[in-house]
């Protein structure tokens, strides 16, 4: 991959590295940091200065926090994230060690993949990954959101008298929660959100 700015001479519209990052420099304590200037040397040589890297990896813990160590180390050598997060500032996942960010989206799959699982016993009803877009401009999903805004980043955790869910935005990550007894017609959309 060292080699690619050197042999590709254009610029791209779309650089995609969809779970290629977790597979370099496996089992090796520096393993992120070696990722940084990789990946930062790709993107500034060739991604268009208007153009978007989409970075997806495997929704395990170990890989999703490795994914967010990368996005840090990319913002300071002064790219930009476009999504999922809406700051730019450290990412507040990684101050606890058991936390990490994915996604977790419903599919249908093909009759081929039901096949596949039914053989060996899965049954994936919904694809989970971690993901990044990153760009060489300013332009971010939270520069297009009103101010303050954050995204769901877990499912709602029900129990006895409340709903809570996990927030991040520019306040940092953050549990919310909402009573049932203070449940009303202005707050009811809250047992509605969902990470997305």
């Amino acid at each position: 991959m060292e080699e690619l700015p050197r042999l590709l001479k254009e610029q791209y519209d779309l650089i995609i590295f969809s779970n290629v990052l977790n597979e370099l420099f496996i089992g090796e304590d520096n393993r992120v940091s070696r990722r940084i200037p990789l990946v930062g040397n790709i993107l500034r040589t060739l991604l268009a200065d208007d153009g978007s890297c989409i970075i997806i990896e495997p929704a395990l813990r170990e890989t999703s926090r490795d994914l967010l160590t990368l996005r840090d180390g990319l913002l300071r050598e002064r790219l930009h994230l476009f999504s999922p997060c809406m700051t730019g500032d450290r990412c507040p996942a990684l101050d606890n060690p058991r936390d990490w960010c994915h996604e977790d989206l419903l599919w249908e799959p093909s009759e081929r993949i039901r096949e596949i699982d039914r053989r060996i016993g899965l049954r994936k009803d919904s694809l989970k990954f971690s993901y990044l877009v990153l760009r060489k401009d300013a332009l971010t999903l939270a520069g297009v959101l009103p101010e303050r805004s954050c995204r769901v980043v877990s499912e709602p955790l029900v129990s006895r008298g409340k709903i809570e869910l996990f927030l991040c935005g520019p306040a940092g990550r953050r549990l919310v929660t909402r009573l049932d007894k203070e449940r009303t017609a202005e707050n009811e959309v809250f047992g509605e959100l969902r990470r997305e």
